[in-house]
């Protein structure tokens, strides 16, 4: 099982492409959130912050995922499916990919796992975590990883098992949320075929709540270190230190791009507090108070989820929610 573990399949004109741009991103002054993972510093940062308990949008994640997991494979498991493979797409921290093959591995004898990522740190964490985590499961997992941009037109699967079945895709914490979602999603299909399902979770705005008091419960979920830590890493990059400036959190009432719907955006803003002097690909001077764009991440009312992955080709199968309605996981499939 190790050794299988560690073979990768890379688009090596994708993260060609990938690292290239970060250091446009820091001259335009917004860095793109993918650049958040393409690194050690950054998989570490993320590690750190997954495990930190004060991280809500990460334990309501994981904590949906435990309840309702059940209720969506049986789902899946219908018709005639019983065996199936699993596409993670962004490997995260390895904890809630463990609570969906431990559900999948009662099923089934046995899996073809993918992990998809663009960082190979990220991938690098995530297999160790697998190796360290999946003992009881010897022989019984067939894993790689696939080094691409989520965001860039993802390609068939490898090739590289026999039969044909399947495949359950999953796009958890909140991913979403942090790019274009119809293009990501577009991107995603190119991956799928038809008859493949996908789980997306969301932060969601909940219907009974007012506005005022969703507001502060988002505020409360990234008013913690790690977060703030996370966000700004790759500015370390650049020459640029924790103590250089500060990450602001601010909460806009709609859409980044203008979409119809109930959302919010919650934008991350680096503003530095005295002049830096950095380094890009030149020597570069970043002024007291100016900032730099660090990400957004869309909340979304959950008519509004249901009506962009609607939109984007999938057919909602079942959609569960956390116990207050701030969490949501939606069961699509693609059907054409």
């Amino acid at each position: 099982m190790q050794e299988k573990l560690f073979e990768i399949f890379v688009d090596y004109k994708g993260i060609t492409s990938l690292r290239s741009d970060f250091y446009k991103d820091v001259e335009r002054g917004y860095i793109d959130e993918r650049f958040r993972y393409t690194g050690m510093n950054e998989a570490v940062a993320w590690s750190n912050l997954c495990f930190d308990n004060l991280y809500r949008p990460y334990w309501d994640s994981v904590n949906l995922l435990k309840a309702k997991l059940p209720d969506l494979l049986s789902v899946v498991y219908n018709d005639g499916v019983s065996q199936i493979d699993f596409v993670c797409l962004g490997v995260g921290s390895g904890f809630k990919e463990k609570i969906i093959l431990d559900n999948l591995l009662a099923r089934q004898d046995e899996l073809n796992f993918y992990l998809v990522d663009a960082s190979i740190e990220m991938l690098g964490l995530s297999l160790s975590y697998y190796v360290s985590h999946l003992a009881n499961y010897e022989d019984r997992i067939n894993a790689v990883g696939v080094l691409c941009d989520l965001n860039s037109r993802l390609g068939p699967k490898p090739n590289i098992f026999p039969g044909s079945r399947p495949s359950l895709f999953a796009l958890l914490g909140n991913t979403i949320g942090n790019y274009s979602e119809q293009s990501l999603i577009r991107s995603v299909e190119g991956m799928m075929e038809k008859g493949d399902f996908i789980m997306i979770d969301a932060q969601l705005l909940p219907k009974d709540v007012n506005d005022d008091e969703i507001e502060m419960e988002i505020l409360r979920s990234y008013d913690n270190v790690y977060f703030k830590t996370f966000v700004m890493t790759p500015l370390l990059r650049v020459k640029v230190g924790e103590h250089d400036g500060k990450v602001e959190v601010n909460i806009l009432h709609h859409h980044p791009e203008g979409l119809a719907g109930r959302m919010f955006t919650v934008r991350y803003d680096w503003i530095f507090s005295r002049d830096v002097e950095g380094r890009i690909d030149r020597d570069i001077t970043f002024p007291k108070g100016s900032r730099i764009g660090l990400g957004f991440s869309v909340k979304y009312d959950i008519d509004a989820l249901h009506d962009l992955i609607s939109k984007s080709g999938l057919t909602v199968l079942k959609t569960c929610f956390t116990d207050n309605n701030y969490y949501g996981v939606v069961l699509a499939q693609r059907t054409e």
